[in-house]
């Protein structure tokens, strides 16, 4: 995979895929993920009620998000992760010129992120 590939995936995929998607569900105020978990539980609950279950349906949403914030570091390194959380606050803050602002900064920084931080090459 090219670098310019890699830098494009890299701000698709976690720059506006993680950052600003999730950041701009809490400015919307809900959040599909859990929303989708609660019926999993629901549904798993009804079939097999397990305590354990629950906390697999607490272990699951925390696993993901702790893996695409190392999937950043390992991508675009401190400044890849900076990028993903410029992005996630312009989400939230979408309907303020600042938000608008956070995510332009966060994507420019998405693309400089992977070329700066070639190790995974």
């Amino acid at each position: 995979m090219g670098s310019k590939s890699i830098r494009k995936s890299f701000v698709n995929e976690f720059v506006l895929g993680f950052g600003f998607l999730s950041g701009l569900w809490i400015y919307v105020g809900i959040n599909p993920e859990a929303e989708v978990m609660k019926v999993l539980q629901i549904i798993i609950q009804q079939i097999s009620p397990n305590p354990y279950y629950s906390f697999l349906f607490w272990l699951i949403p925390t696993l993901s998000t702790l893996l695409a914030i190392a999937g950043a570091y390992v991508f675009g390194g401190g400044l890849g992760v900076i990028a993903v959380a410029l992005a996630f606050l312009g989400g939230i803050f979408i309907n303020l010129n600042l938000g608008i602002i956070l995510l332009i900064l966060g994507i420019l920084l998405g693309f400089i992120a992977p070329w700066i931080n070639d190790s995974y090459i």
